[in-house]
């Protein structure tokens, strides 16, 4: 029941999440990822979930990262 994305193809294997449409998708303190080139937004994500969203800006902008 929870928000969930993996590498194309693997769908079938998310049984039971909610297939989600972005590269990353959180669902509480579950965080998934679409594959290496959603890497940036995963690590992001990660960084936001255990030291908060201002930290996550900050690293964002720091590697002029722009999605």
């Amino acid at each position: 029941g929870k928000k969930a994305i993996c590498y194309p193809g693997m769908e079938a294997d998310l049984v039971g999440a909610i297939l989600s449409d972005t590269p990353v998708a959180k669902d509480g303190n579950f965080i998934t990822a679409a594959g290496m080139g959603a890497a940036l937004p995963f690590s992001l994500a990660l960084v936001s979930l255990l030291c908060g969203e201002e930290t996550a800006e900050r690293l964002k902008t720091a590697v002029v990262a722009r999605f």
